[in-house]
């Protein structure tokens, strides 16, 4: 287990309370991740109590945020995180709220602020005459979006269908995914088997779901498919890749096959497969919120995604997921209340928070040995 911070403890001599946090409600954002959008302004509320008053500051990936005007400010006496609009790419990372008092300090857990940027065009000029690609019918193609520009987050890649009148695009429909039609993540279109009615214009959007900016594709592609043999054919990887993913965030996984059957009534199935049990089903395999492996349960190593089509073998292929833990966080000085009048209850408090609140229940240790069953404490 990965704990971020320890601890807020305090020795009770004047009637002191080491600092809680309220906002955000039980110390855990809402979402790990925040977009800011480019020159818009925002405020992160960070809101704790103790006796006496706490002081508050943020860091950044570990270090000191300092207070820049119309970038990133806060007070010692107020926890809110003013974001204005001149935060950049280079104020992003993970920001974590630190509250302290004389009897103890606590933190929230990271959140990832990130500057939402997609300002950009797909290269190319308008009334671009289509790339026309010669194809046969039954076999697979993958279609990919081409010169996407850079975006933060990255682009969310649709397509459309239309007509070309002259170098002018007129947009018919929008594509579906279906059985036939999967998308890999960064957009291309995969026609797992293609009929006649793929004779059509396609283009690719990109949309920035944070800023809401969507960029058109001046480059439109038309498929001609020509006449082909209608043989079975066996399913085929296309697409599978390794993933990398923080701690606390959903690890999203792909395997895209093509086939081809004529039997009536056969079907096809993907089963994800891990340490030989199937874990889910389907092109994608999502795992909410993964876990920092510990030496009681790992998510991190190698899937298996295996095709299944009718009689044939089936056919398999692995992606492999790496985990990584989020930044560390540098403890600050220790409390300066550690001390109790002669003939009085000591009573000490603990605190402790870490990414995302994965943690287990906190134990007292004297002289490096664990006081369970031996006092009372909380």
């Amino acid at each position: 287990m990965f704990l971020v911070l320890l601890v807020s403890i305090m020795g009770v001599d004047a009637g002191g309370v080491p600092p809680s946090i309220s906002v955000p409600q039980g110390n855990n954002w809402p979402k790990p991740v925040k977009y800011i959008r480019s020159g818009s302004s925002d405020q992160i509320e960070c809101t704790a109590y103790g006796s006496p008053s706490p002081k508050y500051r943020w860091t950044v990936d570990g270090s000191p945020v300092k207070n820049t005007v119309n970038c990133v400010e806060f007070s010692e006496s107020n926890g809110t995180l003013s974001i204005g609009s001149l935060f950049s790419p280079s104020d992003s990372g993970n920001y974590s709220c630190v509250v302290k008092n004389d009897y103890g300090e606590i933190m929230t857990p990271y959140l990832q602020l990130i500057r939402a940027d997609s300002s950009n065009h797909f290269r190319g000029h308008q009334n671009t005459p289509a790339e026309t690609i010669m194809l046969n019918l039954y076999n697979h193609y993958a279609m990919e979006c081409k010169n996407k520009p850079s975006s933060i987050p990255p682009l969310e890649i649709s397509w459309e269908i239309g007509t070309m009148i002259g170098t002018t695009f007129f947009l018919s429909e929008e594509v579906k995914p279906s059985d036939r039609l999967v998308r890999q993540p960064d957009g291309t279109l995969h026609f797992l088997w293609l009929t006649s009615e793929d004779s059509k214009h396609f283009r690719c959007v990109g949309t920035n779901t944070v800023n809401g900016v969507t960029v058109l594709n001046p480059l439109t592609m038309k498929l001609n498919v020509n006449t082909g043999q209608g043989n079975n054919r066996a399913p085929e990887i296309k697409y599978n890749d390794d993933v990398t993913v923080m701690a606390g965030d959903d690890a999203l996984l792909t395997c895209i096959f093509s086939y081809y059957t004529k039997t009536a009534g056969e079907t096809f199935r993907i089963d994800w497969l891990r340490l030989n049990k199937v874990v889910g089903n389907g092109t994608t395999l999502t795992l909410p919120k993964v876990k920092v492996p510990d030496n009681t349960q790992s998510q991190a190593g190698e899937y298996l995604c295996e095709a299944h089509l009718g009689e044939l073998q089936p056919v398999r292929a692995k992606v492999s997921l790496k985990i990584t833990s989020p930044p560390k966080f540098v403890p600050g000085e220790q409390p300066v209340a550690l001390s109790s009048p002669v003939d009085k209850d000591a009573t000490f408090h603990c605190r402790a928070t870490s990414h995302n609140t994965y943690q287990g229940a906190p134990v007292w240790m004297i002289n490096g040995k664990p006081l369970i069953g031996r006092a009372t404490y909380f």
